[in-house]
């Protein structure tokens, strides 16, 4: 009779156990998805009008205003709220989730130059979909920064007000060979290789 009593009680709890597991996996399985950093329908959704300008007639982008409009109008198609400045650089700023206030804020930059962008297409496609990203985060600030005939202005006359906290900077860059700098530039190199 106890030995019946306990196999019983035995299967109650393993099937308690396994549905807790499931459960866990599941909301372990949504987390991971719905938290995600880089959406790639929006990475897609900015970038394949770019592949195509590259292939047509024109080529690409016929001015900064011109290349300035397309970054607007696919925020304004998606209701994130930006600021352009008096440098003319394009500000994404969002304010930190409620649980997250302490957590040091990230500036994403990326150069914003209509004579290379179809070029920079997935960097700056990578940009607009960090801005359009809801994953609950610090503060995460994403600029475009207008650097029209690589003259830098942007880069130059930047509002102190969006570099508050002492941001972790991201700067978004192609070049022959990949990097990653977990300190500056500077003092860190460390080689890493990004599919």
């Amino acid at each position: 009779m106890k030995v019946k009593a306990f196999f019983k009680k035995f299967r109650i709890v393993f099937i308690l156990l396994i549905i807790a597991a499931v459960a866990v996996g599941a909301y372990a399985f949504y987390r991971s998805h719905s938290n995600k950093l880089l959406d790639t329908e929006c990475y897609k959704g900015f970038k394949e009008p770019l592949k195509e300008l590259k292939e047509s007639d024109a080529g690409g982008f016929a001015s900064q205003d011109e290349l300035k409009t397309y970054i607007k109008d696919w925020a304004d198609g998606r209701s994130l709220e930006y600021t352009e400045d008096d440098a003319g650089n394009i500000i994404f700023d969002r304010a930190a989730a409620k649980r997250k206030k302490n957590v040091t804020p990230t500036l994403v930059a990326v150069s914003m130059n209509y004579e290379t962008a179809t070029d920079c297409a997935a960097l700056l496609a990578t940009a607009a979909s960090i801005a359009a990203s809801d994953i609950e985060s610090g503060r995460r600030t994403v600029i475009f920064f207008n650097d029209e005939q690589n003259l830098g202005r942007g880069y130059r006359s930047l509002s102190k007000k969006y570099i508050k906290g002492k941001p972790k900077v991201i700067y978004l860059d192609q070049g022959a060979s990949f990097y990653l700098s977990t300190s500056s530039f500077r003092e860190v190199f460390s080689k890493a290789v990004i599919p």
